[in-house]
């Protein structure tokens, strides 16, 4: 049932998103540092090696939103970010990934289907610190003016993550506002200063309090002629919502 609930949300749109890097080898902080009760829905996904740390969403009491690309074994754990205990929560997971997911070195390919959900195996019990983000499920207009969107992540290419950050960027959507793809499916988020870096993958794109866009890579400087991370989303009905 999970895998086809995941496969339906598949079958609408999907979006791209790019943020600019300033320096991947010394990634600058972006944005503000802020705290668990502040963004209540992030988490931590690894898996059972304990190797590879991703940022996720809470999206419902025993489902994490994450990249593909993070996972690579069937199980692995779910760090709750917002847990009072001395040691944050970690709760062991199975990972579902998108069955067209390939992980091939054509980022059209691979971001397309960039995402996978991490079913826990104990229900979370939410507070001022942990809870849920929605998904977000009207459609972006072409004509639609920029929406100015929240970035969050742990501005870290470390193995673990440091700090939760949090900035603002004005995204633009539409086939010619983005110099790497002309594309209808393409948005770019306009940015002068310092943006997420290689390493944050996972990390999450929110508009208007909900979740739109999931951290899939950094393209390369040839693609874009500056560093940029491609982040996807799909528009996910209401069916989907409902069922997980």
């Amino acid at each position: 049932m999970l895998l086809s609930v995941l496969i339906l949300c598949f079958q609408f749109c999907l979006f791209f998103y790019h943020i600019a890097c300033f320096n991947v080898n010394n990634s600058k902080s972006y944005g503000e540092q802020t705290s668990a009760n502040e963004v209540p829905y992030v988490t931590l996904v690894t898996t059972e090696s304990l190797h590879v740390w991703c940022i996720g969403a809470l999206i419902t009491e025993i489902y994490v939103i994450t990249s593909a690309r993070c996972v690579y074994t069937d199980k692995g754990f779910v760090e709750i970010i917002g847990s009072k205990l001395e040691h944050n929560l970690l709760i062991p997971c199975k990972f579902f990934v998108h069955p067209s997911y390939k992980n091939l070195t054509d980022f059209k390919s691979t971001s397309l289907y960039d995402i996978a959900l991490a079913k826990l195996e104990l229900k979370v019990r939410f507070n001022n610190y942990i809870n849920i983000i929605n998904i977000d499920k009207d459609p972006w207009l072409i004509n639609e003016p920029e929406r100015l969107c929240n970035v969050i992540g742990f501005n870290s290419i470390k193995t673990k993550y440091d700090t939760i950050r949090i900035g603002e960027f004005y995204a633009k959507y539409g086939p010619n506002q983005c110099k790497c793809i002309k594309s209808n499916y393409v948005t770019c988020l306009r940015t002068n200063t310092n943006g997420l870096c290689i390493g944050e993958n996972g990390s999450l794109l929110v508009c208007k309090h909900k979740l739109i866009g999931i951290h899939s890579k950094r393209l390369p400087a040839d693609i874009c002629n500056n560093s940029k991370i491609l982040h996807s989303v799909p528009e996910c009905n209401n069916k989907f919502s409902d069922e997980i």
